[in-house]
């Protein structure tokens, strides 16, 4: 997972938000070939999980 992300932002210092669009797209591909698209859905949540572990103090389930 920790590879997806650093493929996103290095897509995106390289071609900016048009990088990080092809990228995106690339990396669903793969994962709905490979079949772990539970990867991605996770890679989509991990914001919300760094934001809640910051706002609930360290707790994460």
């Amino acid at each position: 997972m920790i590879v997806a992300l650093l493929l996103l932002i290095l897509a995106t210092l390289v071609a900016g938000p048009v990088g990080f669009l092809v990228m995106s797209v690339l990396l669903l591909a793969w994962a709905l070939v490979t079949g772990t698209l539970h990867l991605v859905i996770d890679l989509l949540v991990l914001p919300f999980r760094l934001i809640g572990a910051l706002v609930g103090g360290g707790r994460s389930r």
